[in-house]
């Protein structure tokens, strides 16, 4: 048996190898972008080898939608959708294969295939985490209520909004931690699925997305749901998985549909009719776009800043200063700030306009030792399951955003939110540390394989 065990690794490791050696041909010999969007592709695969496509481990989400970010403007201009404005295609996806290449080494890590997951502080923290959900999601209602009442029919409208009915939304964030422990409980311990509460929940992420035009929300709770029922009901098969993810890229355009239309928009984003290139051409084709952008103007507009935007990031954490991210829209798309938008940003575009191709190989090594992090403690407990899985979303967005927008969306919108759910159940039970809870031999163990 061992012996047998012993050659699956070295059959698993000689293709991970094989395959990693076809990624660099097609990427350094491949014809025009295609051999780039095989070498990326090639990538995936490995990722998806090493981390045996269970859903919990970062190789499994992570590399598929960063493929996604990546080919979707260079195949865009290549099929004529889009005008090839910037003529740097194959420098965009051989510098992001870099920053893929990076991330799967530094992840490099087998999926669990025992995992036990400590259910115990849930029975402490609900009738701490119950209230505050319902608390939250009324005191966004009246935030919601507010913008539907004043007319506010654009996201830019209401982003230059400067009532103070606005620090509202701030609750937000605590409605989505508070719903992942409600599902964590619900899933783990009772051992249901909540139809009720999830129906409320989708809902209600239906009327923020018709009057905010916000489909962040909604399909954050779509995430944690699938997440949280794969870990602590029923394991998804791997169809099923891929049939999910398809369908949740899928919708991304049609949310946006409906969001025009709720906000009486007759004009939509769309290529000829055709539903592939409408996922590309939204949600997906800002980061390859920025990081054209960026490398058509080196040396002209900008030069290396020699980690001087990991200033500007920590300053944006204690809200001083401005992130990257503003510094490229403030510099290449100023009508859009004027107006309250802008065009994002790329990670990998911060990591290049610091120190190059070694700068995207240093941001995305961060980013993969934080995800790593996060995926070990959520395998051990339940609250880190929480954390880990309202963080993949930030982490999906990130590839199209800044270091900064990590920093403080991690700390603001999902640290900070626990601390208080802690600092609430500390106060109201008269506990002096936050880290003494009653221990209740009540584990929740998940077998992976």
């Amino acid at each position: 048996m061992k012996y047998d065990n012993k050659n699956t690794i070295y059959l698993k490791i000689s293709l991970v190898l094989f395959l990693f050696a076809v990624s660099i041909l097609l990427m350094t010999v491949g014809e025009g972008i295609w051999g780039g969007i095989l070498a990326l592709g090639t990538l995936v695969i490995i990722s998806w080898i090493i981390s045996k496509f269970e859903l919990m481990h970062p190789l499994t989400w992570f590399p598929p939608i960063f493929f996604l970010y990546s080919i979707s403007y260079p195949l865009l201009v290549t099929l004529g959708e889009l005008p090839n404005t910037y003529d740097k295609n194959i420098e965009v996806l051989f510098i992001q294969w870099i920053a893929l290449a990076t991330f799967i080494v530094v992840m490099n890590t087998s999926s669990k295939k025992k995992v036990e997951i400590n259910t115990s502080s849930l029975k402490n923290l609900m009738p701490i985490v119950t209230p505050i959900f319902w608390t939250s999601i009324s005191i966004t209602a009246l935030y919601v209520a507010y913008v539907y009442s004043s007319g506010l029919t654009s996201k830019y409208a209401i982003a230059l909004d400067n009532s103070p009915l606005g620090i509202l939304a701030s609750f937000f964030p605590i409605v989505v931690i508070s719903f992942a422990l409600i599902m964590a409980n619900q899933l783990g311990i009772k051992g249901r699925v909540p139809k009720g509460f999830l129906l409320i929940a989708i809902l209600y992420g239906l009327v923020v997305l018709f009057v905010l035009g916000e489909r962040d929300f909604i399909l954050k709770l779509l995430i944690i749901t699938i997440f949280m029922y794969h870990v602590l009901k029923n394991r998804i098969s791997k169809k099923k998985l891929i049939a999910s993810g398809i369908i949740i890229i899928s919708i991304i355009p049609i949310l946006g549909d409906l969001k025009n239309r709720a906000f009486g928009q007759s004009e939509m984003t769309v290529y000829g009719g055709d539903f592939i290139a409408d996922i590309l051409s939204g949600e997906f084709m800002a980061a390859g776009r920025n990081l054209a952008n960026l490398l058509s103007n080196e040396g002209v507009v900008w030069s290396h800043f020699w980690g001087e935007t990991l200033i500007w990031d920590i300053k944006v954490l204690f809200s001083a200063g401005f992130s990257p991210g503003a510094w490229f829209n403030n510099t290449f798309h100023p009508d859009l700030i004027a107006r309250g938008g802008g065009n994002g940003f790329t990670l990998v575009g911060e990591g290049y306009m610091n120190f190059g191709v070694i700068g995207v190989v240093v941001f995305f090594a961060v980013l993969a030792l934080f995800l790593k992090f996060l995926y070990n403690k959520a395998l051990k407990n339940v609250v880190w399951l929480s954390i880990y899985i309202v963080t993949i979303p930030l982490a999906v967005y990130v590839i199209r955003a800044d270091f900064a927008t990590l920093l403080t969306q991690f700390s603001k919108q999902i640290v900070l939110p626990i601390l208080i759910i802690f600092i609430v159940k500390s106060i109201l039970d008269g506990i002096p540390k936050l880290n003494k809870t009653k221990q209740y031999e009540n584990k929740y163990f998940k077998y992976y394989h």
